[in-house]
């Protein structure tokens, strides 16, 4: 069964080994809504498949590359803030784009998009501090999430991508002026503390 699942092509191996679980950061499914009284994601979590791993992965993924939209289009990043939050950006719409069709290799069906509720931040400083709630929340939610994939391809590549938002979440604390990597053994999150943390950017 491990085998049966393939990484769309068009991108890097780096990008290969990283897409396959859509990025570390998984919101909790109970968390947005497509429209008012109808829920993005049927499936409410613990987790009785892949495809629902996946689409909980989805659901974040499709939050961090609107919500990195949304802060870049506010003008407030320069220089290195500039490059490192855009890179990222980029990498979170690159989750979305290779999560979508993993899902349908499975036979699922793709969550909607959610509509959310982003801040405007009045400076820099509050612009990261977005950034650095989000990706440590977006980890500790991945890892809660993990233990419930059962195919070995995509456990691999789960790993594989924790690095990556690990490196995000690290750098952005850099920047704000915060020990990158303040854990030895970071918490995991519930689906309901996912929800807690993220619910006032969610309409």
């Amino acid at each position: 069964m491990d085998s049966d699942i393939s990484v769309p092509t068009g991108l890097s191996k780096t990008q290969k080994g990283v897409v396959a679980l859509g990025g570390a950061a998984l919101l909790s499914a109970a968390a947005i809504s497509a429209s008012p009284g109808r829920r993005v994601f049927a499936q409410a979590a613990p987790f009785n498949s892949d495809v629902d791993v996946l689409n909980y992965a989805l659901t974040l993924e499709y939050f961090e590359s609107e919500l990195y939209k949304a802060l870049l289009a506010t003008g407030k990043l320069q220089g290195q803030d500039l490059q490192y939050v855009t890179l990222f950006g980029q990498q979170e719409q690159q989750h979305v784009n290779a999560i979508i069709p993993l899902i349908q290799q499975l036979g699922g069906t793709p969550v909607q998009m959610g509509q959310y509720n982003f801040p405007n931040p009045s400076t820099r400083d509050a612009l990261l501090d977005v950034l650095v709630t989000v990706e440590q929340v977006g980890m500790a939610a991945y890892e809660g999430a993990s233990g419930y994939i059962q195919n070995k391809t995509l456990l691999v590549a789960a790993a594989s991508i924790m690095q990556v938002e690990a490196r995000h979440t690290a750098i952005i604390r850099h920047l704000r002026g915060l020990i990158p990597a303040p854990d030895p053994l970071p918490p995991a999150m519930t689906p309901d503390q996912v929800l807690a943390a993220v619910s006032p950017f969610i309409k």
